[in-house]
C-alpha cells in the first residue's frame, strides 16, 4: 500500500516538473523555432510572444520575433527586436545581419514613389 502511494506521489510530482519544463521560456522558444522553420508562422508567432513574456531578454527569441516582423512589412518593429537581440548578446550575428536588411529595406522604402 505504501509503495503504491509513493509512486503515485512520485509520478505526480515527475508530471508537474515536465509539464513546467514544457512551458518554459526556453521550450516556448525552442517549439517557436521549430514551428517558424516549417513554415507555420502564426504559431511560431505565438509561441515567441509568451516566450518574450516570461522572458523579454532572451535574445534568441527577440531576433525571431524580428524576423516575424520583418515578414510582415512592419520594418520599424523589425529593427527594435534585433537591436534588442543584440543588446542582450552582441555577438549574435543572424541578428547583425538582419538587422543590416532592415536598415536596406528602410532605406529602399523611405526614397521609394
Amino acid at each position: 500500500m505504501n509503495r503504491a502511494i509513493l509512486l503515485v506521489a512520485f509520478f505526480g510530482f515527475l508530471g508537474v516538473v515536465l509539464s513546467g519544463c514544457a512551458n518554459s521560456p526556453e521550450a516556448l522558444r525552442d517549439r517557436g523555432i521549430k514551428e517558424f522553420q516549417t513554415g507555420r508562422v502564426e504559431r511560431a508567432k505565438i509561441l515567441f510572444t509568451e516566450a518574450y513574456a516570461r522572458r523579454p531578454s532572451d535574445a534568441e527569441t527577440l531576433f525571431y520575433l524580428g524576423r516575424i516582423a520583418h515578414d510582415e512589412g512592419r520594418l520599424g518593429l523589425a529593427k527594435y527586436y534585433y537591436e534588442c537581440s543584440l543588446d542582450a548578446k552582441p555577438g549574435h550575428a543572424p541578428a547583425r545581419d538582419w538587422l543590416a536588411k532592415v536598415l536596406e529595406d528602410q532605406a529602399r522604402s523611405a526614397v521609394a514613389p
